[in-house]
């Protein structure tokens, strides 16, 4: 194999990699920006689920 194609070669899969690498990135912050908000909601509200009955039980064991 000659040195130059190897070059070549390795920089072809760098930028394929990076190029991959950007369309995922990119495509996942599309996703979360439109899905954060949801998230926020789903994460405060099973937050609120679960943190209550804990401390309440909690609370009703220290007493």
């Amino acid at each position: 194999m000659e040195p130059g194609w190897m070059l070549r070669h390795v920089s072809y899969k760098l930028r394929y990699t990076l190029h991959h690498v950007l369309v995922i990135l990119t495509s996942s912050f599309c996703c979360c920006r439109l899905a954060h908000h949801q998230m926020l909601l789903h994460g405060i509200s099973t937050l609120l689920f679960i943190l209550p009955p804990k401390r309440g039980k909690k609370r009703w064991r220290q007493y």
